[in-house]
């Protein structure tokens, strides 16, 4: 989140840590029961928000804490294109269960917030913008 961003929107998604989907890549490989299935690998779902505060309570300043308002964004996305992608889902939470990977591949996800912070730090270290 660069700092110059003032405001988080109101939107959900399933997150999940790349070694975590790796994993499950490899323990489809190595199943027999995997072939032929589809596996949602998310370990939960975040609002941007809890994203932000994730963000925050690990010492990051500039991340913005203001949730903007879904009516703001909706008249909003009559001219901004960014936010007219995300418009129907503006408040929504998304649901993604893992089940079906967690019970055939014996899949186990790690903390998404580490790897959120980890990432973040990465971008500190590399980009100067957090």
């Amino acid at each position: 989140m660069p700092g110059d961003i003032k405001y988080t929107d109101v939107n959900n998604d399933g997150v999940v840590n790349v070694l975590d989907v790796a994993k499950a890549h490899v323990l489809a490989l190595k199943s027999d029961s995997a072939a032929g299935q589809r596996f949602i690998v998310s370990e939960k779902a975040l609002w941007l928000s809890d994203i932000a505060k994730i963000l925050k309570n690990n010492g990051f300043k500039k991340v913005p804490t203001i949730v903007a308002p879904n009516f703001l964004l909706g008249f909003l996305s009559f001219f901004l294109k960014d936010i007219a992608l995300f418009k129907d889902r503006l408040g929504k939470s998304q649901i993604t269960k893992s089940d079906n990977a967690k019970k055939l591949l014996e899949w186990k996800p790690g903390f998404v917030e580490d790897a959120i912070v980890d990432t973040a730090k990465k971008y500190k270290e590399t980009r100067k913008i957090i």
